[in-house]
């Protein structure tokens, strides 16, 4: 060692004791630690070197005593090989004077600056009881024992966190470290953080005087180093801005596993370092990824602009850690409705999974939204998720449930909100046409209104019945009673009548579909073809016995045209009226009880077909809308 660097490092220890007062006492009644402090040359060091506890490629580390204190420190000097050598002691001196400079609490304090017994400058640092941070970036069992927690990523980021708050502090001195790692960062038995190791740092305004601090050669970790490290002509200089992308580099280390530029042959790791854009996992959260990815930009001015703002990003990962597992969970559920809908063979059949699959997705990005309203990926994902479904109800010709959920997103694209609107044009004229057809059912269903023609039959067949039968005793009793034509005609006219004020006291059900319309429209046109019939053969001159034969054939022949057009189940009671028209054209005596039995026969045909349904009529064609599947959607 030089006698310039000798006496610095003797100058810094004596300027030390100077500055201790002299203690006047006897031998007998002063401590050993005392003596020190009195500046007793037999106890000149203070302190007592044990065994060594750390390695690098300049220094050594050892456990030690402080004497004056009795309390243990690490102290650090140089290995034996460079003990005496001029740069590699300066360089010393110098860490020393950088790192307590820093007095940042995630810095590990410099309690002093010594000579050893043989006048070598030794490092008194605190002793940090722990482990380095780089035995626990990738060890999640390890990381319980200081992070009760137990999740690693949470404990790595909060770590990261606190050596950028360090190396801000050091920035702002003007020191830039040059070397972070996990390998140079303590992690204390109580989770306390320090960043050790500021033997390359540099700090503004130094001159480039030293080879150990040289500007222009590679210093530092290759597979961390930034690319203006390389020292590499017409790079940009060292700056903070190199710090960041350290401290992106330990981001990347935490995320993936590994460091960012893979070991090798150095000249390949340099190579690497140049020209490739380390790749990061897939399946990360995109904030975290793309702090990483901005720290590590290869042009500086592309970085964050300071330690803290990378450490304020970090923190702001944090802080929505959570929203983004929502939103990393919900983008999983997002991608199998997405796949679900993609399936050709998807169809309406299919809408209660789907929209199982659409309530955890929508659940999962709300809560996200929630917690982070600012969450670009769960805004995204929210609209992905209702624009999909929405498109699918709209294929499935489902337009009302379409606008529901289009009515949730808040910016639906032209082209959704058109094919929204094409389909509710669909969907109304399907249901005009739908409509239509329900009505024409309902029209020609001969069950509505069953009930009441079968009541009006029933009186009408009773007037009918006794009528004929009737005249029949009172022509047997006394024979020309009713031997006129005008009172057949009045009969008939009464009979309308009759019928006319039973269908009007039924009320409009009855008139209201076709098929009753039909029904009565038949009666009352038999009734005047009756009437109008009798004032024919009246005309004519025909008997009046053989009118009265004629009405079964007129009624036959209505309930033909009926039968035909209305109720098929009918022709037995057209087969009746012929039969008791043959029968009162050749016994024309027996021609009122061929009539009433007719009737009859005719009664009892209309009670065999609806009287026995006549109870369940209503309820079936009123109810038909509510226990069939209806084919529009109720809203």
């Amino acid at each position: 060692m030089d006698d310039s660097t000798l006496a610095l490092a003797r100058t810094l220890a004596a300027a030390a004791r100077a500055e201790r007062p002299s203690l006047e006492v006897g031998d007998t009644l002063v401590p050993n630690r005392m003596r020190a402090l009195a500046g007793d040359p037999s106890a000149r060091s203070g302190f007592d070197l044990g065994k060594t506890i750390g390695m690098g490629g300049m220094g050594v580390v050892r456990e030690g005593t402080q004497r004056s204190l009795d309390r243990s420190v690490a102290i650090k000097t140089l290995r034996d090989e460079l003990r005496g050598q001029v740069e590699p002691t300066r360089g010393l001196l110098r860490e020393a004077r950088l790192t307590g400079a820093v007095q940042h609490p995630n810095v590990v304090p410099v309690h002093d600056v010594a000579v050893d017994p043989d006048g070598m400058p030794m490092i008194v640092l605190k002793k940090i009881a722990g482990t380095t941070w780089s035995d626990l970036v990738c060890d999640a069992a390890r990381t319980r024992e200081v992070a009760p927690s137990g999740d690693l990523l949470d404990f790595n980021l909060r770590t990261l966190m606190q050596v950028a708050s360090a190396v801000h502090f050091a920035h702002q001195l003007g020191i830039v470290h040059r070397d972070l790692k996990p390998a140079n960062v303590m992690i204390g038995d109580h989770g306390e953080v320090y960043l050790v190791d500021w033997g390359i740092a540099l700090q503004r305004g130094e001159s480039d005087t030293h080879d150990d601090v040289s500007l222009h050669a590679p210093a530092g970790t290759p597979c961390y180093m930034a690319p203006e490290m390389l020292g590499i002509e017409g790079a940009p200089p060292i700056s903070a801005r190199s710090d960041v992308y350290l401290l992106g580099a330990i981001l990347f280390e935490i995320l993936a596993g590994r460091p960012p530029h893979r070991s090798g042959q150095l000249y390949e790791v340099f190579a690497r370092i140049l020209t490739e854009e380390p790749a990061l996992p897939e399946g990360l959260p995109d904030e975290i990824a793309g702090v990483c990815q901005r720290a590590m930009a290869r042009d500086p001015s592309e970085r964050f602009d300071s330690a803290d703002a990378f450490r304020r990003a970090v923190a702001h990962f944090l802080d929505h850690r959570a929203a983004t597992e929502l939103v990393t969970e919900a983008e999983r559920r997002l991608a199998q409705l997405l796949g679900r809908l993609g399936d050709p063979k998807v169809g309406e059949a299919d809408a209660i999974v789907l929209y199982n699959v659409l309530g955890a997705c929508r659940f999962g990005f709300r809560q996200a939204l929630r917690g982070w309203p600012e969450s670009e990926r769960a805004k995204r994902g929210l609209e992905s998720a209702l624009e999909a479904m929405t498109a699918y109800e709209i294929r499935c010709k489902n337009p009302r449930a379409a606008k529901v959920l289009l009515a949730e997103m808040s910016a639906p694209s032209a082209t959704l909100r058109a094919d929204l609107e094409a389909a509710e044009r669909a969907r109304a004229l399907d249901e005009a046409e739908v409509s239509r057809l329900r009505t024409l059912g309902r029209d020609l269903d001969p069950r509505h209104g069953q009930a009441g023609r079968v009541v009006i039959a029933l009186v009408l067949g009773i007037v009918w019945i006794l009528g004929p039968v009737s005249l029949g005793w009172v022509e047997a009793w006394q024979p020309d009673v009713f031997r006129t034509q005008w009172t057949v005609i009045g009969g008939s006219l009464g009979v309308a009548l009759f019928a006319g004020v039973l269908w009007t006291r039924s009320g409009a059900t009855l008139l209201r579909t076709t098929v009753n319309r039909r029904f009565a429209i038949a009666v009352f046109l038999a009734l005047g073809m009756q009437s109008v019939l009798f004032f024919g053969e009246w005309l004519g001159g025909v008997d009046v016995a053989w009118s009265e034969a004629s009405m079964p054939l007129l009624w036959g022949t209505v309930l033909a045209m009926v039968s035909a057009n209305v109720e098929p189940r009918l022709w037995p009671t057209t087969l009746a009226q012929c039969i008791a028209f043959l029968l009162a054209a050749t016994h024309l005596e027996w021609r009122f009880y061929a009539m009433g039995a007719a009737m009859a026969a005719t009664t009892l045909n209309f009670f065999v077909i609806w009287g026995r349904s006549a109870a369940g009529a209503t309820s079936s064609s009123d109810g038909e809308a509510r226990d069939r599947p209806t084919l529009a959607p109720e809203p």
